[in-house]
């Protein structure tokens, strides 16, 4: 019976890792996504000669 209880929480402490893990990697990937989003709104911008306040 104590091998199931060790199995089960190996599983659960994996698993949340795996989740935590997994949301600081797509986190991190959105977060690199709108710098580049904005990155090239910039650029365009300034290609349009609309960078003027």
């Amino acid at each position: 019976m104590k091998g199931w209880m060790v199995l089960w929480q190996v599983v659960f402490f994996g698993g949340c890792s795996l989740f935590f893990g997994l949301g600081v990697v797509v986190s991190v990937g959105g977060f690199r996504d709108l710098l580049d989003l904005f990155r090239e709104l910039r650029r365009q911008h300034r290609e349009m000669g609309e960078d003027e306040p």
